[in-house]
């Protein structure tokens, strides 16, 4: 009997935490979500994620060369793929890891953005093994309008998937609410699975 291939339905590229530095800085300057040496009298990495600071050791748990290795297949296909291999893991849902932070921030126009930046970013990471890595986009959902073009721009590159805002802010309206009806409708004609990630 020939076996069933493994997939992993949750696993997490570890985008670069100075992913949207180049490309934002300029326009949000320290807004942007970037890197700190220390925080609150903390003397340890933290990533501002444009809302709040997570300490970076409290994500990556695990001996030293353990951590080496999930940080370098987290954003370098080709180790991810060894790993793959080595693990007996034919393919993988890709989502974010830095991004899913991001998505709290309060200034919708900057998570737009970060989501776009990362978007192109993990749709390239796939695209060195589109039939065993399938990406999975962020869309924030602050803006309909904005949140459908979004989802078809990432499925024309190849994501296969999407995750929205998991912690909807209080003054939006609830996702059963009909406003959201054009995002739900065009989502299934792109056959473009919804992820809240908890």
């Amino acid at each position: 009997m020939t076996p069933k291939p493994i997939i992993s339905g949750d696993s997490h590229v570890i985008e670069p935490a100075e992913l949207w530095r180049k490309p934002l800085g300029k326009k949000y300057g320290d807004a942007v979500p970037h890197i700190v040496d220390q925080y609150n009298g903390v003397k340890a990495e933290h990533f501002f994620t444009g809302f709040e600071y997570v300490r970076i050791d409290e994500i990556v748990e695990g001996d030293e060369a353990l951590q080496q290795k999930l940080v370098a297949s987290g954003n370098d296909p080709a180790m991810r793929l060894k790993c793959m291999d080595e693990d007996g893991v034919w393919g993988e849902i890709v989502n974010s890891t830095w991004c899913l932070y991001v998505m709290r921030a309060l200034d919708d126009r900057l998570v737009e953005e970060c989501c776009q930046v990362f978007n192109d970013w993990l749709a390239e990471y796939c695209s060195h093994a589109p039939k065993r890595l399938y990406g999975t986009s962020m869309i924030h959902m602050a803006n309909i309008d904005w949140a459908i073009r979004e989802l078809e721009r990432t499925a024309k590159k190849g994501l296969k998937s999407c995750i929205i805002n998991c912690d909807a802010r209080r003054e939006w309206p609830r996702y059963q609410d009909k406003v959201y009806d054009p995002f739900w409708a065009r989502a299934q004609e792109l056959d473009q699975p919804v992820t809240l990630h908890i």
